[in-house]
């Protein structure tokens, strides 16, 4: 609305002075009011693209760091997660909680690994993986204490001794072992 009101506002000073100026032309006043004229119209146009090569060099760049920010934001919330796991599945005290714990090792190990596709600052990935090995860790050493046994991180030996443990759950939490029986 603003710029009705300053066209108004130009179109009445225009008429003033044409009937104060001996009937001079109202659209050549306001022109010369305006001062825009061709080379204002080319300066316009200069700057807008200008503006529209910056906006185009600058889009990638702008991409990459939202992108790099958005990723930061899922691995510390994954980084939460294995800190979590890492309380819940390092206290083993009976045959299923060990089957559990067995299945998270795995699980744990492939868990949004950082990659090419899945980046984001240093310190936040050393962060997330940091907390990945001790949670590692800590799972492992809470299936030694349990078992006896000395395997560390070898997955596929805890795998190979979890199948002799007595029948029960064997599904990761939130499964059901109902839809796994015959």
């Amino acid at each position: 609305m603003a710029s009705n009101a300053s066209l108004l506002f130009w179109f009445n000073t225009a008429v003033t002075a044409a009937s104060s100026n001996g009937g001079a032309n109202p659209r050549w006043y306001m022109m010369r009011r305006m001062r825009f004229g061709l080379r204002g119209l080319l300066i316009l146009i200069g700057v807008m693209c200008l503006a529209l090569a910056a906006a185009f060099h600058l889009a990638p760049v702008v991409y990459r760091h939202l992108e790099s920010f958005a990723a930061r934001l899922h691995q510390e919330s994954v980084r939460k997660t294995l800190a979590e796991w890492q309380h819940e599945y390092s206290q083993v005290s009976d045959d299923t909680a060990a089957r559990r714990a067995v299945q998270m090792l795995e699980y744990v190990k492939h868990y949004y690994v950082v990659g090419e596709w899945y980046r984001s600052n240093e310190a936040t990935e050393a962060a997330l993986e940091a907390q990945r090995s001790r949670t590692l860790a800590s799972i492992t050493a809470a299936l030694e204490a349990y078992s006896g046994k000395k395997y560390g991180s070898d997955i596929r030996m805890w795998e190979l001794w979890s199948m002799h443990l007595n029948p029960g759950e064997s599904q990761l939490p939130g499964s059901s072992p109902a839809a796994s029986a015959p």
